[in-house]
């Protein structure tokens, strides 16, 4: 039974969200979504974030939980490259800054101990993820659909 709290908000930045047309696939909306529900986005020092392997399995939608499908999508976020607009100060597109969004993933399997796997924002991802106080939008980590769409609250 997966223990992520429905009532979590995910408060994430508009240009984040724009990514979906990256061809993010449905898990990884669903792991951004909860990994964006789990931090404070005030707070830069909540940026690595635990989840139980159950947690994790739920979100991830893995069938059978083993360590190579784990691998398959653990290795699948590290890998993930976004694409940021850089605007000049008249709103024009100028260019892009390229990078990873998370840098660190362990995963500990041994269920007895209680397995996790915790995964760490990338440096450069930080301005997306922490410190702005506009252009976001806050939404429940469950309001994501199978399209990739949300119901949301502007804020």
């Amino acid at each position: 039974m997966i223990k992520i709290k429905q009532n979590y908000l995910v408060k994430k930045r508009n240009v984040l969200n724009e990514m979906r047309t990256n061809d993010m696939t449905l898990q990884e909306l669903r792991f951004l979504s909860i990994y964006l529900s789990k931090i404070n986005k005030d707070d830069e020092s909540t940026r690595c974030v635990r989840f139980t392997l159950d947690d994790f399995q739920a979100v991830m939608d893995l069938g059978r939980l083993n360590i190579d499908s784990i691998k398959k999508a653990t290795d699948t976020l590290l890998c993930r490259v976004v694409s940021v607009p850089i605007e000049n100060d008249k709103g024009k597109i100028i260019g892009y800054n390229s990078f990873q969004l998370f840098k660190d993933c362990t995963v500990i399997t041994d269920t007895s101990t209680g397995g996790y796997v915790e995964i760490d924002a990338h440096d450069k991802a930080l301005p997306l993820m922490f410190l702005y106080k506009k252009r976001y939008f806050t939404y429940q980590p469950f309001n994501l659909n199978r399209s990739g769409m949300f119901r949301s609250l502007i804020i």
